[in-house]
C-alpha cells in the first residue's frame, strides 16, 4: 500500500530535507504515478501532507517550550520567515502567538 508507506516515510523523516522525488525513489516508482495514487487514495497530495506533518510536530515543541526558530528547524524547515508564514496559513495565529496563548 504506496500511500501508507508514503506517509510511514514522512513520519519517520519530515525532520530532513525530503521530496517528493525522493520518496518516489526510495519505493522505487516513477513520481507521477506515487503523486496520482497518493492523491487517490488519501484526498491530499505528498506536499500537503509533508507540511501538515511537519507543522503539527513543530507545535508540539513549541508547546515542549523550543523557541520559534528551533522548532521550525527541527521539524524540517530551513528558516523560521517560512516555516511562520506556513504555521499561520494552517493554524491561523502565528507561531509566536501561539506560544502566548498556553503561556499566560
Amino acid at each position: 500500500n504506496y500511500p501508507v508507506r508514503v506517509m510511514e516515510y514522512i513520519n519517520t523523516n519530515y525532520m530532513n530535507s525530503i521530496s517528493v522525488e525522493k520518496i518516489a525513489d526510495y519505493l522505487n516508482l516513477n513520481r507521477k504515478y506515487l503523486v496520482r495514487i497518493f492523491k487517490e487514495k488519501t484526498g491530499s497530495t505528498i506536499q500537503e501532507y509533508m507540511v501538515s506533518k511537519r507543522l503539527e510536530e513543530a507545535k508540539k515543541l513549541l508547546k515542549k517550550g523550543y523557541c520559534v526558530s528551533e522548532s521550525a528547524y527541527m521539524s524540517g524547515y530551513g528558516d523560521a520567515f517560512n516555516f511562520s508564514k506556513a504555521f499561520k496559513k494552517r493554524f491561523g495565529f502565528s507561531p509566536n502567538d501561539y506560544v502566548k496563548s498556553f503561556r499566560k
